[in-house]
């Protein structure tokens, strides 16, 4: 989906004004969970520019993004360890 948005760019800008760009770039984004993806979107939005009444979206997206980052550093090795039905935690 964030492939999608950044190469039609210029249509979604068009299609939906603000709030409502500020929902699809929040859902597009939401699933984030790498430093890449963050600076992928922080990047992107350097050179477009933040479009007015997504400010606020975009700041609560990249904030998800962080906090989906830290959550998986944290909990990396437990989510790479096997489950075992028999194994007590």
């Amino acid at each position: 989906a964030w492939d999608f948005v950044r190469q039609n760019w210029g249509s979604i800008k068009i299609t939906f004004v603000g709030r409502g760009l500020g929902q699809v770039i929040m859902r597009v984004t939401s699933d984030f969970n790498l430093e890449a993806e963050r600076q992928d979107v922080v990047s992107f939005f350097k050179r477009v520019g933040i479009p007015v009444g997504a400010e606020a979206a975009l700041q609560e997206s990249l904030a998800r993004i962080e906090a989906n980052v830290s959550w998986l550093e944290r909990n990396r090795a437990l989510l790479e360890t096997p489950y075992s039905p028999n194994q007590e935690n």
